[in-house]
């Protein structure tokens, strides 16, 4: 789209970003532009700043809280009645403030949703509009988290993901209104702002100029296609990502390189095995028969193991740990030479490698000092407990011993997708109760649906004491009664709450702690799909899942008294050409992904000891599913929405909550979980937007529009300019 005589609406508009953009749209021709922002002084400084410089009347200030839904509404209609229409609509307000969450979401997701909302009505063909742009301002933290600021990156993980649901042609060719992201890298940001970032992986970014970030900006303008997501970092040209329509699922490929590492460890593998049978030799006799065998059979080919035997020796020799720390000193110099040697020039390597690899740089550190400390038990303790579910899992299937006897080893998704014979199911089971049996748990929304199913599975597998928390009072409590009557005993507690309120939930989470004493496992499962009411559907599904993730790390976390667990997030798994009709449900959906993501990073896990992993169930026969035609945004998709429905096969809850115990035994901080279609889970991954970088060929995309006109061959880029360049107009 042409930018000049155009008229356009910049919310956050007064400073820094917002009025780089304003200028930028102003010296590329825009007719007028109105500015809305809170920052009522420095707004109008801003007027007559611009004014000055572009000729009178050509920008208008509105002082306006978008947090506010009523003045909003207002304040936008009172700017497309002062523009005269609408072409432009840019949605930049944003802040960043993890400590009062609630106001984040609703101005950084609730306000970019009205706003995009009202523009479309506005704009809209099918309405008398003749179209136009709406350009939603995301960040670069909402294509991969960032990990002290886990509620800006869900906010913006939600922005990215209603733009492109609502950029679906089922919209589109009905609107003629184009939605576009851009997610911005760090820029030059105000000192108050800053604070908030300190120390984060976003530090590492080379700062931009908010220049940069305007320019960007005009070429999304004139050359983006519907639906696109751009970035612009470092201060270079913005280039546009090609993000999956649904997320990729982990198979060995995404292990290969790790495989080719593995295989370039001869250098110090032979003293490393040395260094190990030493140390062998001096632990007691059941231990070294159990690790002999090991140690014969399994782990010629996989350094991961070695580490794994390591810890195993720490765990069962405990008694005589000051006898033996000088052979594991020297096992560890060895696994750390090879480290060294062999890793550096990896660079590709899965993180979780790389995990295990800072584990044994930090040991043989640690090592080198013969004395032990509390800390040293602390660790010791930390390490165990951490590994503990893999090695029950490694040592109760003999295919996967196997696999690491012939160098084959594949990951566990591949496992728990093959058939199980009833012996291996029943060591299944057993695994799963060493994980479950004996600890408390708390399920958000337990009183129907899915959180009921988690509730039946976790009684089976022998939980100590479940909490289950939901606004349903008469049905949790005739829960609470009949799992008494049934089991003797009361092993389940019902308390009533609402999971948007944060004060609530603390309360709730407080009484929890008093019933159960230690909080193990938390289950986020508290959802709702309501497009109507769609700002409650963000209060819970966004507000709600935060405050639950929040308190859950709070009390289950090392640094604050408690013991670590397991910290389960209930998302949805989506397939964004089919999210046309809700757009609001996909995009807090979408949120769950970013908030997990970040709360697993080793930053965070290294202090809470708090295993977060995201759940994704497919279609499930529920309440919420069963429901979701009569709660569109329109009557118009009801008939739309049933027909893609029937497209697809629908899951039992049963079926959801048996995957969720093989997660938990399987399943790694950060790891994301798909059930779908009955199907056993298979674990899926946020790509880094880096490697979907779109290409060209010669400066167009690869796929265009060829039309014939006046006997030669036109290509249409950048929407309706028709031009026989290279670049855009």
């Amino acid at each position: 789209m042409q930018i000049k005589d155009k008229r356009v609406i910049v919310t956050g508009a007064a400073s820094d970003v917002g009025l780089a953009f304003s200028k930028e749209l102003l010296r590329n021709g825009a007719l007028m532009i109105v500015m809305i922002d809170i920052k009522q002084w420095i707004g109008e400084q801003a007027v007559e700043s611009l004014n000055n410089e572009f000729g009178r009347k050509r920008t208008v200030f509105l002082c306006c809280d978008v947090t506010n839904n009523s003045e909003f509404d207002t304040k936008l209609k009172e700017a497309i009645s002062i523009l005269g229409g609408l072409d432009i609509l840019i949605n930049n307000a944003g802040i960043i403030n993890e400590t009062d969450f609630s106001k984040t979401i609703d101005v950084n997701v609730t306000a970019v949703i009205r706003g995009t909302l009202l523009g479309i009505q506005q704009m809209r063909k099918d309405s008398g509009g003749k179209g136009g742009i709406i350009v939603n301002i995301s960040s670069i933290a909402g294509l991969r988290a960032v990990s002290q600021l886990p509620v800006y990156s869900a906010t913006k993980h939600a922005v990215v993901s209603f733009s492109r649901s609502f950029a679906q042609p089922y919209h589109y060719e009905r609107t003629n209104v184009k939605v576009i992201v851009l997610c911005p890298g760090l820029t030059d940001i105000p000192q108050d702002v800053s604070q908030n970032i300190s120390n984060v992986s976003l530090q590492n970014d080379r700062h931009q100029r908010v220049e940069s970030v305007a320019h960007g900006l005009i070429y999304v303008i004139r050359c983006a296609q519907n639906g696109s997501v751009w970035i612009s970092e470092d201060g270079k040209p913005v280039f546009e990502v090609q993000l999956p329509d649904t997320l990729p699922q982990k198979t060995e490929a995404n292990i290969t390189q790790t495989k080719a590492a593995l295989r370039h460890c001869s250098e110090h593998e032979l003293c490393a095995r040395q260094a190990l049978i030493t140390v062998l030799c001096h632990t007691t006799v059941p231990t070294t028969l159990f690790f002999k065998y090991i140690l014969c059979k399994i782990y010629k080919k996989h350094l991961t193991f070695l580490i794994y035997s390591m810890i195993c020796v720490f765990i069962y020799t405990i008694e005589k740990l000051v006898k033996i720390l000088i052979y594991i000193q020297n096992l560890l110099k060895c696994l750390y030479n090879l480290t060294q040697d062999k890793y550096s020039q990896y660079h590709e390597i899965p993180h979780r490698c790389l995990s295990y690899i800072n584990t044994i740089r930090m040991v043989s550190k640690f090592s080198r000092n013969i004395r032990i400390t509390s800390t040293s038990s602390r660790f010791f303790s930390f390490t165990a407990k951490n590994l503990n579910r893999k090695l029950v899992h490694f040592f109760t299937y003999p295919n996967i011993q196997s696999s690491f006897i012939h160098g084959e080893y594949k990951p566990s998704l591949r496992i728990v997708r093959r058939r199980s014979s009833a012996s291996e199911r029943a060591k299944e089971i057993e695994a799963i109760n060493c994980i479950v049996s004996g600890k408390n748990v708390l399920i958000t929304g337990g009183a129907a649906g899915l959180g009921y199913a988690f509730l039946n599975h976790f009684l089976k597998h022998g939980a100590k004491k479940i909490i289950i928390l939901d606004i349903d009072a008469e049905t949790g409590k005739r829960i609470e009664l009949g799992v008494e009557k049934s089991c003797g005993e009361k092993k389940v507690h019902f308390i009533h709450t609402d999971v948007s309120n944060h004060k609530h939930m603390t309360e709730a989470f407080e009484e929890a702690s008093t019933l159960l004493g230690n909080i193990d496992i938390v289950i986020n499962n508290a959802g709702v799909l309501d497009e109507r009411r769609w700002e409650k559907e963000i209060s819970v599904n966004i507000g709600g899942m935060v405050s639950t993730a929040m308190l859950a790390v709070q009390y289950m976390s090392r640094d604050t008294g408690g013991h670590g667990g397991i910290l389960v997030n209930v998302s949805q798994h989506v397939d964004i050409r089919n999210t046309a009709q809700l757009p609001v449900y996909t995009a807090t959906k979408h949120a769950v992904i970013g908030l997990s993501q970040s709360l697993s990073d080793p930053y965070h896990y290294e202090k809470t000891g708090v295993t977060v992993i995201t759940l994704c169930p497919g279609l499930t026969e529920t309440a919420l599913t069963v429901d979701s035609p009569n709660k569109l945004l329109s009557r118009v998709m009801k008939a739309d929405f049933v027909k893609n429905l029937e497209q697809f096969p629908i899951q039992t809850p049963y079926i959801v909550a048996q995957g969720l115990m093989t997660i938990l035994r399987i399943g790694e901080s950060g790891s994301i979980w798909v059930i779908e279609s009955g199907k056993a889970p298979y674990e899926v991954y946020v790509p880094n937007p880096r490697t979907l970088r779109r290409h060209y060929k010669n400066n167009f995309p690869h796929v265009v529009d060829t039309k014939v006109a006046e006997g030669r061959a036109i290509r249409e880029v950048c929407d309706s300019t028709r031009t026989g360049l290279m670049s855009c107009a």
